[in-house]
């Protein structure tokens, strides 16, 4: 709700969908941050055993009581990203807010590749250091060294990059 409070601010009339599992982390999403991110302490078990009060219908709810028709919820994983996005090569927002190393990392590169390619904007949320959900910032990290590409860190958490090439 507040993104479409948001876009009326500026006037935009467009449309834009949004991806979520609708049940919380995958199960293998989980398995890469105990074995190979080490997050085994109490803390960081209970932060990958969030968000799994949610539904679909829920959400659709909600956009529909608030007379919101701009958003299209799709129930999937975004580690299929690529195929629920499809050959569409005009994304120029996208906000990846799914905590975990592995599900970022798979975003980012299938969101970087459909980006316009200058003046677009991607922005990660939870890359704060030594947090439980840190594997956004690993991810993005790694992205981005990889693409030589800079990123930059704004209120804190929030990783940013700029699509400047044409």
């Amino acid at each position: 709700m507040f993104l479409n409070k948001h876009l009326d601010c500026l006037n935009y009339a467009g449309s834009y969908i949004a991806i979520d599992t609708f049940e919380g982390f995958t199960k293998s999403s989980i398995e890469v941050e105990k074995k190979e991110r080490n997050k085994t302490s109490k803390e960081d078990i209970r932060g990958l055993n969030k968000f799994t009060v949610n539904s679909k219908e829920w959400f659709d709810s909600t956009m529909k009581q608030n007379s919101i028709s701009r958003v299209r919820s799709i129930k999937g994983d975004v580690e299929e990203l690529d195929l629920i996005l499809g050959d569409k090569n005009h994304v120029c927002f996208a906000l990846i807010d799914v905590d975990l190393y592995k599900p970022t990392l798979a975003a980012l590169n299938c969101i970087h590749d459909k980006m316009i390619r200058r003046g677009g904007v991607i922005v990660v949320d939870d890359c704060a250091k030594n947090h439980v959900y840190d594997g956004s910032r690993s991810a993005l990290e790694e992205f981005c060294e990889s693409k030589k590409i800079q990123f930059d860190i704004v209120e804190g958490k929030l990783g940013v990059i700029r699509i400047k090439q044409e």
